[in-house]
This record gives C-alpha cells, structure tokens and sequence, in this order.
C-alpha cells in the first residue's frame, strides 16, 4: 500500500496490488515492482514525505519512505 500525501498535507492510501500467487512451503518469490509517479487528470502528487508499504495476506511486512519533490 502506498501512502500517498493530499494536498492538504494528509496522507491517502492508494493500493497497487502486484502479484496474486501461491507459494508451497518453504518455496520463496522474488518479485520486483517500478511506479510511475506522473500526475493524471485524476491524481497529482504533492512534494513532501510518502511512505510505500509491501502487503502480504493482508499483513504489512515491510515499508519504507521516501521525500518527493518537484
């Protein structure tokens, strides 16, 4: 899930869901993903800080930030 900054300065949740898989046990996926941040008609972006988190099963399990600017 991305935590995307509002103008307004709050943070909005935006989801990109990547990959639907199944995995047997003890078996891993490697799995890489690049986001275009290009404003829309429907979505701008807005310098300042934005926080990526990596989901699975519902369950955060990693995340990090990163500072926008334009």
């Amino acid at each position: 899930m991305d935590l995307l900054r509002k103008e307004s300065g709050e943070l909005s949740p935006k989801v990109f869901k990547l990959k639907e898989l199944n995995l047997l046990p003890g078996k891993t996926e490697h799995i890489t993903k690049q986001q275009v941040l290009k404003d829309f008609t429907v979505r701008k972006h807005h310098a300042g800080k934005h926080k990526v988190e990596v989901m699975v099963n519902g369950r955060v399990m990693g995340s990090t930030t990163f500072q926008l600017t334009t």
